[in-house]
């Protein structure tokens, strides 16, 4: 973890990437094996997580009216 600033959280990834993630309130963290909200954690604080993403279910539907007269 690299700095906490109110609920925002900014963090160090694995690949070195620097990410910074708005944390609501009633979000936990568990550090070692305590339950901390983000206003508790402080710089230097070793947090692992795992962020959950969902996507949106997209549903395609098509309809093909076909019109004409049949022949004669």
């Amino acid at each position: 973890m690299l700095n906490v600033s109110g609920r925002t959280l900014s963090v160090r990834l694995e690949n070195g990437e620097r990410r910074s993630y708005a944390v609501p309130e009633s979000f936990r963290f568990n550090v070692d094996g305590k339950q901390m909200s983000v206003t508790q954690l402080q710089k230097g604080m070793h947090v692992t997580g795992t962020k959950i993403v969902s996507e949106p279910d997209a549903e395609i539907s098509t309809l093909a009216v076909v019109t004409g007269k049949a022949p004669k």
